[in-house]
């Protein structure tokens, strides 16, 4: 197997000089000398970081989606505009409009910004995921078994903030090293380990050597990072890079459980999986 490099483009905190932290998340991935984009972040962040980093993304053959929010979709239209030809590769609710509540009247829009700005000609919607590229896929939609993990806030399909949005969009991307599976999380809305086992299920069982992004534990229960962390140790998991929605909070309690499998995860930040 070749190896897989991965570069934090944009993430809530500041990495090297130059580069800028934002609320987001942005992945590069290159495999076998072809670079895929998962996330693009807020947008005010991609192409800076993409410069000070020396990525050059007009090499993106491929743009995943984790799910619609705004800070995982908002540099799509830059994005695009440096790689024309790069495929979108989404879950079809993303599209649809989004809501969070706001303290000052109608429901905050949290969805994909100026949608229709961003040239997606060669979008493609799928529920239930799909290889993006050899040996690279995508989880597609993630059935929610356990009974601690919710998608992690109030989300709303409509302005007024009265129809719930379960967040079916939500996914990941996986792929195999001689290691065991790595998994990059957008934000894991559906529940960290609703995902982890449903990429288990994907893999016919295969052991999860990784995983890396956001587990939106952020305003986690004391009982759902217990429950979590508990979780997690029966996985067996070797390398654990948590950041943007995890929280502080669920960072410490992962560094108290798991010691020095968990790494620094923040722009700039770059790994490597043989």
């Amino acid at each position: 197997m070749s190896a897989v490099h991965l570069r934090i483009l944009a993430e809530d905190t500041a990495g090297p000089r130059g580069t800028v932290g934002e609320h987001g998340l942005a992945v590069c991935i290159e495999k076998d000398g072809r670079v895929l984009l998962f996330d693009t972040g807020q947008g005010l962040a991609l192409r800076r970081n993409a410069k000070v980093m020396g990525l050059d993304l007009s090499r993106v053959e491929a743009i995943i989606i984790s799910h619609g929010h705004y800070d995982h979709t908002g540099g799509l239209g830059d994005a695009l505009a440096l790689s024309p030809r790069a495929r979108v590769f989404l879950h079809p609710h993303a599209l649809e409009p989004k809501y969070k509540p706001s303290d000052r009247g109608p429901g905050c829009e949290i969805g994909i910004p100026h949608l229709a700005d961003t040239g997606m000609k060669h979008a493609y919607t799928d529920k239930g995921g799909c290889e993006v590229y050899p040996g690279v896929w995508t989880t597609g939609e993630i059935p929610r078994l356990t009974d601690f993990e919710d998608t992690g806030g109030r989300f709303y399909r409509d302005s007024s903030c009265t129809a719930p949005d379960p967040l079916l969009d939500d996914q990941a991307l996986f792929f195999e090293t001689s290691r065991g599976v790595v998994v990059v999380l957008g934000c894991a809305h559906a529940g960290v380990i609703n995902t982890l086992e449903h990429v288990r299920r994907k893999t016919g069982g295969k052991r999860i050597h990784a995983i890396l992004g956001g587990t939106h534990l952020l305003n986690a229960s004391e009982s759902r990072i217990e429950k979590t962390l508990e979780a997690l140790a029966g996985l067996a998991i070797d390398v654990f890079c948590p950041c943007h929605c995890t929280g502080a909070i669920a960072i410490q309690s992962l560094r108290l459980s798991f010691g020095d499998r968990v790494r620094e995860c923040r722009t700039g930040s770059r790994f490597v999986f043989e």
